[in-house]
Parts: structure tokens; sequence; C-alpha cells
């Protein structure tokens, strides 16, 4: 998810071929076992993200807040417009 093969392999302390297979799902990798350890990764997988969201909004309303009462009028419009149509 945005790491480089090599960081990766290097990491892991695994062959880079293995982490290839892995990544491009390959030999026993084609498939992973649905089991407790996949449903528990999937699942923290689901709050990292919703972590990453919320973090990343409040900075974003962190950023407006700070230039709202800078910005012209075209801007307050325009970031009005943009807000709406991320909360529909």
């Amino acid at each position: 998810m945005g790491f480089p093969a090599a960081l990766i392999a290097e990491l892991a302390q695994l062959p880079r071929k293995t982490v290839d297979d892995i990544i491009r799902g390959r030999g026993p990798w084609y498939q992973m076992p649905r089991n407790e350890l996949y449903d528990r990764t999937r699942e923290q997988l689901k709050v990292l993200i919703e972590q990453v969201a919320y973090n990343s909004a409040m900075k974003a309303m962190e950023r407006l807040h700070a230039k709202i009462d800078q910005a012209s009028y075209a801007e307050i419009i325009s970031t009005m417009s943009m807000l709406t149509t991320i909360l529909r």
C-alpha cells in the first residue's frame, strides 16, 4: 500500500522476489486464507483508515479556519461549494 518493494524486502528480511510474489499474488500467495489473522488485520486496517481520515479532516479544517478571515468572497463561495459537495 504505497511502500517500495525493496524497502519491504529489506525490513522484512525477505528476498525481493518473494516480496514481489506476495504483492502480485503469485504462487502460494495467490489467495489469502480467510482466518482469524485475516479478519483481525482487516478490522485493524478499517480502524486505521478511519483515524487517518479523521486526522486529515481535522487538519484541513484547522487550515480553513486559519485562512477564512483573509479569504475573498469568491474563495469563500468556492470553499462552501466544495464542502457542500463533500458532505453529500
